[in-house]
């Protein structure tokens, strides 16, 4: 997902049914060698209406109740552009996805990029 490379990337399972029915979601940590300050992410996902939050960590096993929500975002199919403008310093970032593309047939989402700007940069 850190890669370059658009047609490679992460994929969840595939569920029968739109979380949270089995669980309250699933994603993906980051870990930033020290604090970084954001002023953008961006994700490459063709999963159109997945809903993504993007949560602060302590740690880089946090369980979610640990977390800070920062934001959540829709995703588009491309890119998606979310504003870390109001964000603190991170040094882990969950991207969590709580709602999946699909329907009734099936639910899955594939994130295939993550892109970060740093504030200033």
């Amino acid at each position: 997902m850190i890669d370059g490379d658009v047609t490679s990337g992460w994929n969840t399972s595939s569920y029968r049914q739109q979380f949270p029915a089995l669980k309250p979601g699933v994603g993906v940590m980051v870990s930033f060698a020290s604090a970084v300050q954001l002023s953008e992410l961006t994700i490459n996902s063709p999963s159109a209406g997945t809903v993504v939050e993007i949560r602060s960590a302590p740690t880089a096993d946090a369980p979610l109740e640990e977390t800070t929500a920062v934001t959540e975002v829709t995703l588009r199919s491309g890119d998606t552009r979310v504003s870390m403008a109001q964000s603190q310093p991170v040094t882990h970032l969950l991207v969590w996805i709580t709602e999946l593309s699909g329907s009734d047939s099936g639910y899955s989402s594939e994130i295939r990029e993550l892109t970060f700007q740093r504030a200033g940069a």
